[in-house]
């Protein structure tokens, strides 16, 4: 088997074949046992991605978290993603990383990372889409539908869908359950929630979300 179906074979499995994302923060945690328990606890209610954003910590704090739930996925069976540093993915051995827009370009990364583990790129936009032509293996949509705290930023359920259409896996991000029910029931396949799920109601909301994904 040549080498590149061999990796789309893999991104298909590890990103793909995937319905459920959670976007990982420690903000909102005081306790490094907590936060790990609580992670757990998510991927047994059935998340299948974490994405594990640690801008908010230090860099020795971050490393030390990001091999912490390195291992937890592992264990699970659980693709491990880190968010746009691609330095604490390689030392904490992710699957992969996943770039903001305007983060390096893929080939600079894969100059740290190596040519096997996944990369992405966050988009915002239908002119964005034009970055993945740098070698992004999936991509991630940000601020489908307008917050109170970013309305600008929304894209719309239609570019939901235009996204969704396309050839490379699409990552749907919300930090509304009331959103991500919305884009389930418009047929998009892969949705990240995020921290928000905590305090909702996390056993309701993300096997009802798993039902709708997996039809």
């Amino acid at each position: 088997m040549n080498n590149i179906k061999l990796r789309k074979q893999i991104i298909d499995y590890k990103i793909g074949s995937r319905n459920l994302f959670l976007n990982l923060k420690y903000e909102g945690f005081n306790d490094e046992n907590n936060f790990l328990d609580k992670t757990a606890q998510m991927i047994t209610l059935g998340i299948e991605v974490i994405e594990f954003d640690g801008s908010d910590l230090c860099d020795r704090d971050f490393l030390h978290l990001a091999k912490s739930l390195s291992q937890l996925c592992a264990q699970y069976g659980v693709t491990y993603i880190v968010k746009n540093r691609a330095d604490i993915a390689y030392l904490s051995s992710a699957d992969g990383v996943n770039l903001e827009q305007d983060g390096l370009d893929i080939a600079s990364v894969r100059e740290i990372i190596g040519g096997e583990m996944i990369v992405g790129r966050y988009i915002n936009s239908r002119e964005a889409f034009d970055l993945v032509k740098d070698g992004a293996d999936y991509i991630s949509v940000k601020q489908i539908l307008s917050t109170p705290t970013e309305p600008v930023l929304s894209t719309g359920l239609e570019y939901a869908k235009w996204v969704s259409e396309k050839d490379l896996p699409s990552v749907f991000v919300t930090e509304n359950p009331h959103t991500a029910i919305l884009l389930a029931n418009n047929n998009i396949k892969r949705i990240a929630i995020d921290n928000s799920i905590f305090s909702s109601s996390p056993d309701t909301v993300t096997v009802n979300l798993l039902n709708m994904l997996k039809k």
